[in-house]
């Protein structure tokens, strides 16, 4: 998945499958999706020779708000991993 940001959507709106992802995302983070689509946030997969992902590691920009932040567990250094993926 590419950096995530809601200027991405011009129309407020993800594909239904930009969606799906998030939602899962969200669920993962221990957010709702409304919660999630208010972050700054970056994500990088980390893959094997084969191509398979094996990790992402989500990167959450300065000045997310705490109230958000503070429900998902497992940031440290603003960034989280996350394996197998997402």
């Amino acid at each position: 998945m590419a950096p995530f940001d809601a200027d991405d959507f011009p129309d407020d709106e993800p594909t239904a499958d930009d969606r799906a992802e998030l939602e899962d995302l969200a669920v993962r983070l221990g957010i709702s999706y409304d919660e999630l689509i208010e972050l700054e946030l970056e994500i990088v997969e980390d893959t094997d020779e084969e191509g398979r992902v094996i990790s992402a590691t989500v990167f959450f920009e300065e000045g997310n708000p705490p109230e958000i932040m503070a429900k998902i567990a497992g940031v440290v250094d603003g960034q989280l991993t996350l394996d197998g993926g997402l």
